[in-house]
């Protein structure tokens, strides 16, 4: 059993929530909603539009739209008069915006800027500078804003990395994500940093928008975003209409999510069918901007038994602007019993967990009242072992059920392959409704993790710097759950409490008494006594105890809704977090196990009688995957390298089913880089390293006996190791050598340095070292082996 949660933790707020959790099914509601008849899906629309011999089933009639100005809302030259601050000298030459830079940074700004973002979702940034022949980076630039959203005002910050000399110095800027970017923006600044004295040149800058992006195309399918969702969708510039010939079983309904995109924009949305003796508007609703999608589900039960033209049209509203209509995802789908439905799915993945952390693996200094409620009706796992130790390895091994040198997304590696199908993938073409919704943006779609999503919502870092779930994430998910919840839904939640910074905040900072001036922002660089390293760990652990708040609030309203108790649930996380224990910060450097042994609780319906229950087997991140596919009836994929969480190995197994396997690569092969790989194997952990510092390549740990891995049994010289370690250390060393000679990916995952957007996201996070004043390769030194900050 966990420890009782100590007494100093204010615990009245969360406490009113825990009768929806404990009740039985009756609570909230739970017994009228549990039985009830959910969906699944018979015809994808996005499939008659772009499945080969299907595309000639579609009609799509739609003119594009000539709206001047709405292309490009605004470029450098509509910026006159520029400002600067000190000795920046801003001027206009040639078309180019010039300016001189320090190494502190200047500002340089367009005066009485005024910009609404209905219109534009994204900056194009081209810059130019005489740079010294031996500098490698690049430009750092720093865009801030003020935006005003009605009586609140907001402000944001963007940091972009420009490649260095020889390639195109060009990077688009994504603010459709950003929460503080809502509202007039009345302020907009650049800060440059790029070498002392150095004279910079902004030689394009044009904001843009979708709305003229769409409008010039006139008709398609893409993600389209609205109100911070992105979604796969049909749009038609109004008026506009595509048809569908479409065979309606019997209880067939039409799920469809509703848009319009444009300043002031509003359009008539209509679903009518027609065949030879019918023809029937099945519905009719003038749609604006308020409230973002609209959740629509359409019977077509009369039609049922008939072949029918299906036709989605959007038509103009008498006095309204030009409008894009979009029509997100729609899928026709089929009621079917209780008895035959597949689950729903729910993964809560918690970024920077360390499983020691918790109270329910025995943690005592903090207070996680729901996670110790979702461990009581979980199987916990005690130990799982993540396949990297950053979220960049890490998050596609989860997603993918493959090791990190099977999908090559490293610091090199920006995507995973093709051919490695997602879990969202197979869950959304077995007809559940996907949403991804993430606090890091490597997560998404800088990696290709946002394949297979109907709906991505990327909250990335908040104005503040901060990486706040506990405001964002509710906001954003629950309501989306609750427009979805008659549908199969599988649902992505991806927190990143307790990532640094560590802001705990909102009464879960912990009174250590602690009167230094390290927090939890500037420890790295100031944290040098042992008081100042247990504040940041009070700090960390105060940012669990937020998460905890915040999957309290998710799992209520799913109690309450009548979604939980007959689902699929998963809490997990990518990696661990260390605090000085081998003499480095945060994450990604070592395989130690604070930062690879990770915190795994699983329940679904077919488990219940294991509820509670601990398993002491080792296990690992790629078995989430596959076990949640054979938990809901489906295949497993052949790419899969994971297995089942409830099959166990026979004794005589490989090692690698036996065990569980850890990689680091932080650079690539054809260059000088470095690499480590440690299996975990029962109570011993095989580390194989590149040397470093005089370490040797080999050591062997007991966990046991030595948890914190201070004195390896073994190391350097093998002779004398028992059998099965020397089994172990033999497939640690033919992995490496397999691995290293697979370069070039089979696979096919893209290749080559992260590009300007994927640098500043991995800086925003700490990830590479970003520090303008001084121009430092953008990757860590391949002997530094300090944590990716």
């Amino acid at each position: 059993m966990p420890p009782s949660p100590p007494r100093r933790l204010p615990l009245a707020p969360v406490l009113l929530l825990l009768p929806l959790l404990l009740a039985g099914p009756a609570a909230g509601g739970a017994v009228a909603q549990q039985g009830a008849p959910r969906d699944r899906a018979v015809v994808s629309f996005e499939d008659h539009l772009f499945l080969g011999e299907r595309m000639d089933a579609a009609r799509v009639e739609a003119a594009p739209l000539a709206v001047p100005g709405q292309e490009v809302v605004v470029t450098l030259r509509d910026l006159v008069g520029w400002r600067g601050e000190d000795a920046s000298d801003p001027r206009i030459e040639s078309g180019h915006l010039s300016f001189r830079c320090e190494a502190g940074g200047r500002w340089v700004s367009p005066p009485g800027f005024a910009l609404d973002t209905t219109l534009i979702d994204s900056l194009e940034l081209g810059v130019d500078s005489d740079l010294p022949p031996d500098f490698r980076i690049g430009t750092y630039f720093f865009l801030d804003w003020t935006a005003r959203d009605g009586d609140e005002q907001r402000r944001g910050t963007k940091e972009v990395v420009l490649p260095g000399r020889g390639v195109d110095r060009r990077v688009v800027v994504d603010f459709g994500s950003h929460e503080a970017w809502r509202g007039q923006v009345v302020e907009f600044a650049i800060r440059p940093y790029v070498h002392e004295g150095a004279r910079a040149k902004v030689t394009d800058l044009a904001f843009r928008g979708q709305f003229g992006e769409l409008a010039k195309a006139g008709h398609g399918w893409r993600e389209v975003l609205i109100d911070f969702h992105e979604q796969p969708t049909l749009f038609l510039t109004v008026p506009g209409e595509a048809t569908w010939t479409v065979d309606v079983p019997a209880g067939a309904r039409l799920h469809v999510d509703l848009g319009v995109v444009g300043p002031g924009a509003r359009a008539r949305f209509r679903l009518t069918a027609a065949d030879a003796e019918v023809r029937a508007v099945l519905h009719d609703e003038v749609v604006d901007q308020a409230g973002g999608w609209r959740t629509r589900v359409v019977s077509l039960e009369p039609l049922a038994g008939r072949t029918v033209e299906l036709t989605l049209a959007a038509a103009a509203v008498d006095g309204a602007p030009p409008a894009v209509a979009c029509w997100s995802d729609p899928a026709l789908r089929v009621r079917s019993g209780a008895a035959s439905r597949r689950p729903d799915v729910f993964f809560y993945l918690v970024d920077t967990l360390r499983a020691d952390h918790l109270p329910a693996y025995g943690y005592d200094a903090i207070a996680t009242p729901f996670v110790d409620l979702l461990a009581e009706r979980s199987v916990l796992f005690e130990h799982c072992v993540a396949q990297g130790n950053w979220t960049k390895a890490s998050m596609p091994s989860i997603m993918t059920g493959t090791y990190v040198s099977r999908h090559r997304v490293t610091m090199g590696r920006n995507e995973i392959s093709s051919r490695l199908p997602t879990l969202a993938e197979e869950l959304r073409a077995a007809g559940y409704r996907t949403a991804s919704f993430i606090t890091n943006r490597i997560a998404g779609r800088s990696t290709g993790l946002h394949r297979g999503f109907s709906t991505l919502v990327d909250a990335s870092v908040t104005a503040d710097g901060s990486l706040d779930a506990i405001r964002t994430l509710p906001r954003q998910v629950l309501p989306w759950i609750e427009r979805h919840r008659e549908e199969p839904l599988f649902v992505y939640v991806h927190t990143c409490e307790p990532h640094h910074p560590y802001v705990p905040g909102d009464g879960c900072r912990l009174d250590t008494g602690y009167a230094g001036d390290v927090d939890g922002a500037n420890f790295m660089e100031t944290a040098d006594t042992p008081e100042d390293v247990a504040e940041v760990v009070a700090l960390y652990d105060g940012e669990i105890q937020v998460m905890d708040r915040s999957l309290g609030r998710f799992l209520t309203h799913l109690q309450r809704w009548g979604l939980f108790d007959d689902a699929v649930f998963a809490l997990s996380s990518d990696h661990g977090e260390t605090f000085q224990e081998h003499g480095e910060w945060t994450h990604g450097a070592g395989l130690y196990e604070h930062q690879v042994h990770v915190p795994l609780l699983f329940r679904a319906p077919g488990r219940r009688a294991l509820e509670g229950t601990r398993v002491d087997a080792v296990v690992r991140s790629i078995d989430i995957l596959p076990t949640i596919l054979e938990e809901v009836g489906l295949p497993v994929p052949p790419t899969v390298q994971g297995r089942s969480l409830f099959l166990r190995p026979p004794a005589d197994a490989p090692l690698i089913e036996r065990g569980a396997l850890v990689e680091d690569e932080r650079e690539r092969k054809n260059q000088t880089g470095f690499r480590e790989l440690a299996l975990r194997i029962g109570k011993f952990k095989v580390v194989r390293k590149t040397p470093q510092r005089g370490e040797p390549a080999l050591m062997v740990y007991d966990l046991e006996a030595d948890p914190l891995e201070r004195q390896p049994v073994y190391q350097g010289d093998p002779g004398g190791m028992p059998p099965d370690l020397a089994a172990a250390l033999d497939f640690v060393h033919a992995w490496d050598w397999h691995a290293g000679l697979v370069d070039d990916d089979p696979t096919g995952a893209t290749a080559g340095p992260a590009d300007a957007r994927d640098a500043a996201d991995l800086g925003a996070l700490g990830y590479i070292d970003t520090e303008p004043p001084e121009p430092v390769d953008a990757t860590p030194a391949p002997d530094e082996g300090g944590s990716p900050r």
